[in-house]
């Protein structure tokens, strides 16, 4: 548990593309395949693996390890890792990976509530009843309540719910407990909630909680005080690190001993717009590997409240990865705040060796903490390819072309080695509004192919990469008439070019 910040509160605004997939409700987590925020006690929206049923639909949620109650003993079984949540034309789905779940059902299972507050308008139910003897937030007053029965009294393959004051309670839509996989899984009907996918931004509030289920329903087992002097959540949601024992303990009101209070909610927004699923609209995100350097690209269609980047490199897709950079100390990753316009962003990381292939991944911030991953990249460095440069950021040409290289000729016979490398100058247009292959390469009079200098990705923009005359395998060139090819989608250009040594 974790330590009660006075009027701290999460505030997440993510979006969801909503599909016509569905996730299965089967206790397997193996669909939910976006990538968790490696801090605890944060979150982010993470695209799933492409063809999955979730797509790109994930909302996740880390929490600390071993941050449950402790006053009677740790509890595995309730101490959460981690939350998920997604949805589709038809449900709204929720994963809570437990770290150990060795009771599955009856007397002392885990028992998981969800408060849903729809109208966020300071009107509704703030406690969670169910033996649970814990309030939401005065900010979080919900009109749904969604909770497990895994237990005894009510061991069921079917979430219930609760409507605001308590006069209507039903079983809906699925739920499932796996002591293999250590996860509650579950789905709810849109229905269910009065909250239908529309074309219009669809915002739900939520809190989530964890329980053991008591054989009694009127018991207070997990109530050590006996007395709703303290609350019997055991973990909850909360950006607050530590134990929050006491954030649930003897909160008092008006003289009265009504348990715990929660600290925090969540706010996520559906929206069933594809073109605003995140709070960064992401156009392309490109690494090229030069001489000992990375040069790094990204392109936003538009921002909100976005503070700026966190840059992030490891040596696998899978990471782990490290900080590099971020939008506080470097002034290149600072966001452009609310923007409907295209950004262009770029980053050379020189903390490199050739040879080694690196990962990076970017995330932006929120003006509320909210950190949205991003999947990652990669480039390797090496000393033969050429170095790229993003030319003007604000131009956005309008069709492919490719430049003479300047000087020409070059190479170290010329003055003082003054023009021993040659620049190349190229375009690339606005595409379908995305990345394209681009390949740049370098071929001797007989037609053989002697260099590659650029094979990547790349969005709209002003390239320039300069080339130092040496072949694939570092060997210097000899002096004479090359030709440079650029290729890209249904686009193909041949300048010649001289070296002379």
């Amino acid at each position: 548990m974790k330590k009660l910040v006075t009027c701290l509160f999460l505030f997440l605004v993510l979006g969801f593309q909503i599909g016509q997939a569905q996730i299965t409700v089967d206790g397997d987590p193996s669909e939910w395949t976006g990538t968790a925020p490696s801090t605890a006690n944060t979150s982010v929206y993470s695209a799933g693996t492409a063809g999955s049923p979730v797509g790109y639909n994930e909302w996740i949620w880390t929490d600390a390890n071993d941050d449950e109650r402790t006053d009677f003993g740790t509890d595995s079984r309730v101490n959460i890792v981690e939350v998920r949540v997604s949805g589709d034309n038809d449900n709204i789905y929720f994963l809570f990976k437990m770290e150990d779940i060795d009771l599955d059902n009856g007397d002392g299972a885990p028992l998981v509530q969800i408060s849903v507050d729809k109208d966020m308008d300071g009107t509704g139910t703030d406690w969670l009843a169910e033996n649970s003897d814990t309030k939401v937030p005065a900010d979080a007053l919900w009109e749904h309540l969604i909770y497990t029965k895994f237990g005894p009294s009510g061991n069921t393959a079917q979430p219930n719910i609760w409507d605001e004051g308590f006069t209507n309670n039903r079983a809906a839509g699925s739920a499932v407990c796996s002591a293999t996989n250590d996860v509650i899984e579950m789905s709810i009907p849109w229905s269910e909630l009065g909250s239908p996918i529309t074309a219009d931004n669809t915002t739900l509030r939520f809190t989530f909680s964890s329980y053991r289920q008591n054989a009694n329903a009127s018991s207070e087992t997990w109530d050590t005080g006996g007395d709703n002097s303290k609350g019997d959540c055991l973990d909850y949601v909360t950006p607050t690190a530590g134990n929050t024992y006491g954030a649930l303990v003897g909160f008092n009101n008006v003289g009265t001993n009504d348990g715990g209070q929660l600290d925090s909610y969540q706010d996520i927004v559906f929206l069933d717009n594809p073109d605003q699923t995140l709070n960064v609209q992401l156009a392309s995100f490109f690494a090229v590997g030069g001489n000992n350097r990375v040069a790094l690209k990204w392109i936003t269609e538009s921002e909100l409240n976005n503070l700026g980047f966190i840059l992030k490199r490891g040596y696998r897709a899978e990471g782990p990865y490290e900080q590099i950079a971020d939008y506080s100390r470097d002034p290149e990753l600072k966001g452009h705040g609310t923007s409907s316009t295209r950004h262009v962003y770029t980053y050379t990381d020189l903390s490199v060796l050739n040879g080694v292939t690196y990962w990076y991944k970017i995330i932006d911030v929120d003006i509320n903490g909210v950190r949205t991953e991003h999947d990652p990249v990669s480039a390797t460095p090496n000393a033969n390819t050429g170095d790229l440069e993003l030319v003007n950021n604000l131009n956005v040409p309008q069709k492919y072309s490719l430049a003479q290289n300047y000087p020409n000729p070059f190479g170290e016979g010329r003055v003082n080695n003054v023009n021993s490398a040659t620049r190349i100058r190229f375009s690339i247009p606005e595409v379908n509004r995305s990345a394209v292959n681009v390949r740049l390469s370098v071929y001797d009079v007989t037609g053989r192919k002697v260099a590659d200098l650029l094979n990547t990705r790349l969005g709209t923009g002003e390239y320039e990469v300069t080339w130092n005359g040496r072949d694939a395998a570092g060997v210097n060139l000899p002096s004479g008439i090359y030709f440079y090819v650029l290729q890209s989608e249904n686009f193909v250009a041949t300048k010649k070019m001289m070296l002379v040594r």
